[in-house]
């Protein structure tokens, strides 16, 4: 589950995942928020709003197997870091493939880099 505060924010166009899969980057009024799934910056396996537990038809009749999932309560993600840099709201945001190297985008079409400090 992630809240954004709506201050300053039009709307959020684009998250992004990190490569390791520990963080997610989101636009954050002029910047950006770095979130992880626990304080500890363990992966999302324990965080997942739902998890497939089997497989079943679709329907009577039909050759279609669907996964079968079981909802549960999405826990919260703990933020991380915030970084800024722009002169215009965030609306994008990409990981490199390596490292934790961060590029944003904005409505003015600036894009800035990060290397944020964990």
């Amino acid at each position: 589950m992630m809240e954004e505060s709506l201050d300053n924010i039009e709307y959020i166009q684009e998250v992004s995942f990190s490569p390791c899969g520990r963080f997610i980057a989101s636009p954050f009024g002029y910047g950006i928020r770095l979130v992880s799934y626990d304080s500890n910056l363990y992966d999302y396996q324990t965080h997942m709003a739902s998890r497939v537990h089997g497989m079943h038809k679709s329907a009577k009749g039909s050759d279609t197997v669907m996964p079968a999932h079981t909802f549960i309560d999405a826990a919260p993600l703990h933020d991380v870091t915030y970084c800024f840099g722009h002169r215009s709201l965030v609306l994008s945001t990409a990981f490199s493939p390596v490292g934790i190297q961060i590029v944003t985008g904005s409505k003015n079409g600036e894009i800035v880099f990060y290397e944020p400090v964990l």
